[in-house]
């Protein structure tokens, strides 16, 4: 996957950060000069244009004080819009910015990638916030609920409530547990 500025449309081919009009150029000169070994702008072409395909514009406008503005600049350096991409992408959890979305998986791949169990104490009545076991997105769960599926990547998992025992597995007490013989 190749290094995409969604903000202008450009990709890192080579070291030179082209737009769709440089690389479509590019491709037209070496076909007029006979040179047909232009695959590899055709590829950085379509993930160009499928990364900016999925591309959402989010116009803000933000005051902070000058002392939260410096703070701001002293961890991310001079550029604001930079500052904030980096500040989003954080909140939402991500290493880094995804030039194309993640392909989604297959009802086989899907199974394949169940979530971990996810421990709840029984007598919260109020929803509560559990994190996926892949992609660490905060889900909130209501009562009751047993299945889950994360609405950032589909992983499916379950909800199990924790065991009383577990509750009290640093005490020297026997512990119970019941059996099912069948």
């Amino acid at each position: 996957m190749s290094e995409i500025r969604i903000e202008d449309g450009t990709i890192n081919y080579e070291g030179d950060w082209l737009s769709s009009d440089d690389i479509t150029q590019r491709i037209q000169e070496k076909m007029e000069s006979g040179d047909m070994k232009f695959a590899g702008l055709a590829a950085a072409l379509e993930e160009l244009k499928q990364a900016m395909e999925s591309a959402y514009t989010i116009a803000v406008s933000i005051t902070l004080s000058r002392d939260d503005y410096d703070r701001l600049t002293e961890k991310g350096g001079g550029d604001d819009q930079a500052n904030v991409m980096k500040a989003i992408q954080q909140f939402i959890g991500e290493a880094a910015q995804p030039a194309v979305p993640p392909p989604v998986p297959d009802a086989a791949e899907k199974e394949e990638e169940k979530a971990e169990d996810v421990v709840i104490e029984p007598d919260q009545a109020k929803k509560v916030i559990v994190k996926c076991s892949k992609c660490k997105h905060a889900i909130e769960v209501a009562p009751g609920v047993k299945d889950i599926e994360c609405p950032n990547c589909g992983t499916s998992g379950r909800v199990k409530p924790m065991k009383p025992e577990a509750k009290n597995a640093d005490k020297n007490e026997p512990k119970h547990q019941d059996h099912f013989i069948g």
